[in-house]
């Protein structure tokens, strides 16, 4: 696998049920000259530059976004995040300096939602949008973006992900954008905001021809005025 920065989010689908397995079964070598899935995972860490973060099963939580299997459920999702944590720690503590972390984009005042957290992981992710549904989330009666809308939802995501770990929680927003050109400008700025008050380390934006909640990379004189 080959990463194009040393700040690559690496996002893999590894199936909890095979990982959680003890002992885990015999699997094809996929080049790595290993044939158990800890040995793999193992050896790509190795490969990983640094800065990285890998995570598994981004979106991953109770009103299931991207229609995964029923297998990717809490607790299994929850355990699987426990397990990879384990062999990244090991790695780091030999020279490594690749980070496991978990991206969530539920309302994290939803029922349910503690219970598909990893514990005690390097960094908590956030997949968070300028909804532009029936009744959006993050706007004002005028249809202005409200800020302290935008901090109070963050500030739910934080203080899920402090009630799951003892340290204070490492925060990226791994995807964000608003449809409306017009909001971007402040949608970026207060989001930036909130992280430089709370730990927060990395943004990445995204943008989706045709996107219902990101649109198309702007030209370059679009970009500039944000």
């Amino acid at each position: 696998m080959q990463c194009l920065t040393n700040y690559a989010i690496v996002s893999l689908r590894i199936n909890p049920v095979y990982a959680l397995q003890s002992p885990q079964i015999q699997i094809p070598d996929n080049g790595s000259g290993f044939t158990t899935l800890d040995r793999q995972i193992n050896y790509l860490l190795s490969t990983m530059p640094a800065h990285a973060v890998l995570t598994n099963w981004q979106e991953a939580g109770p009103s299931n976004t991207l229609n995964f299997p029923s297998y990717v459920n809490a607790s299994n999702t929850r355990g699987l995040h426990n397990h990879m944590q384990s062999p990244v720690s090991t790695v780091r503590a030999n020279g490594g300096q690749v980070n496991y972390g978990q991206i969530v984009i539920d309302n994290p005042t939803n029922s349910g939602f503690d219970s598909w957290l990893g514990h005690n992981l390097d960094t908590y992710m956030v997949d968070i949008y300028d909804y532009s549904s029936a009744n959006p989330p993050f706007r004002n009666p005028d249809g202005t973006l409200s800020q302290s809308k935008i901090d109070t939802r963050m500030n739910n995501y934080r203080s899920a992900f402090a009630s799951v770990t003892s340290a204070t929680p490492l925060i990226h927003i791994t995807e964000t954008n608003s449809p409306l050109d017009s909001h971007r400008k402040n949608w970026f700025l207060f989001l930036t905001e909130w992280l430089s008050g709370n730990n927060g380390y990395r943004l990445v934006s995204h943008w989706h021809q045709g996107g219902q909640d990101s649109g198309p990379w702007p030209n370059t004189g679009d970009f500039r005025r944000l």
